[in-house]
């Protein structure tokens, strides 16, 4: 899970700097001063700190839920299959103990069979791993993309010239920060469709 959010929030602080490149139509309604002292009015620039909208994000936590799901349901079966093989193994050894094989050649050939499971077990494991890996990506596109779909709706009628996030800001000032704007309109435009 904190690796999903890690690459998440990559992807997103990325999504965030194409934002800043990107120049919206329109004047700023900031007065800038130079030399002279800072304005009292904000420039037409805000933030989104990725972390808290990720956190209360409808769309975001939904995706995640639904892997989380499929990844416990994909934990289960194999550990179900492990314990299968795990007990299949067991008997086979007591059975050698016990010397209750009618043959050699019988012992082989269950031998054989539990080193096929455990083979077959091995590229499950490997399938329902490159299946969630592939789950992982799709989820990162699809935030993101619903991000920058979101984030351009939300400035329409433009409000500002450049939305960035916080991630790898030193600092910014407060009035900038816009997170629970975005966080609810994304919010409402989720639950709208």
């Amino acid at each position: 899970m904190k690796r999903i959010k890690e690459t998440l929030l990559v992807s997103l602080a990325l999504a965030g700097v194409m934002l800043v490149f990107t120049q919206c139509g329109g004047k700023g309604n900031a007065d800038v001063v130079i030399a002279e002292g800072v304005s009292s009015e904000l420039l037409p620039v805000a933030y989104v700190d990725v972390d808290s909208l990720i956190n209360h994000l409808d769309f975001y936590l939904q995706l995640v839920d639904g892997y989380e799901k499929e990844l416990s349901k994909q934990n289960e079966s194999l550990n179900a299959a492990g314990r299968k093989l795990q007990n299949e193994a067991i008997a086979f050894q007591q059975k050698v103990q016990n010397s209750a094989f009618a043959s050699r050649d019988r012992a082989e050939q269950e031998q054989t069979r539990i080193q096929r499971m455990q083979a077959d077990l091995e590229k499950r494991a490997e399938q329902v791993q490159q299946d969630l890996a592939a789950k992982q990506r799709n989820i990162q596109q699809q935030l993101s993309d619903s991000l920058l779909l979101g984030i351009k709706e939300f400035n329409t009628p433009q409000k500002y010239q450049m939305i960035i996030t916080k991630t790898a800001t030193l600092y910014a000032d407060e009035r900038y920060n816009i997170t629970a704007e975005v966080t609810e309109f994304l919010n409402k435009r989720f639950k709208s469709n």
